[in-house]
């Protein structure tokens, strides 16, 4: 068995993905907002979006004014979907000016989502 095929099997049982049904691993991005997004509850309400859907990662302020969000899902659906409901529909959006997203490989021993401080 070959390196990548051993880490992809370790990640399905890390994320007790069950292996049969999916054909590709994890999808993880790194995406960092900027506008008035520090102090109006962006992250709380990042929180709260993604109690709707199957992701896992986490938000957190950064020292430069931005936000940092770093978010997995088990398909590119799951975390399109939420992204466009944080960057297109929340009452949150609108304070977003830009941002940029990245693609990063699967966040290791991420379970749910949560607030860093």
């Amino acid at each position: 068995m070959n390196d990548n095929h051993y880490r992809s099997e370790k990640m399905f049982r890390l994320y007790g993905v069950n292996r049969a049904s999916h054909a590709s691993p994890m999808v993880a991005k790194r995406i960092v907002f900027a506008g008035k997004v520090q102090g109006v509850g962006f992250r709380y309400a990042t929180k709260e979006i993604a109690r709707s859907y199957d992701v896992c990662g986490w938000v957190k302020n950064m020292p430069d004014g931005t936000v940092e969000l770093q978010i997995m899902a088990e398909t590119s659906t799951e975390l399109e979907a939420f992204l466009n409901e944080l960057t297109e529909e929340s009452s949150i959006a609108h304070h977003i000016q830009s941002m940029h997203a990245q693609v990063i490989p699967p966040l290791e021993g991420v379970k749910g989502f949560s607030i860093e401080r």
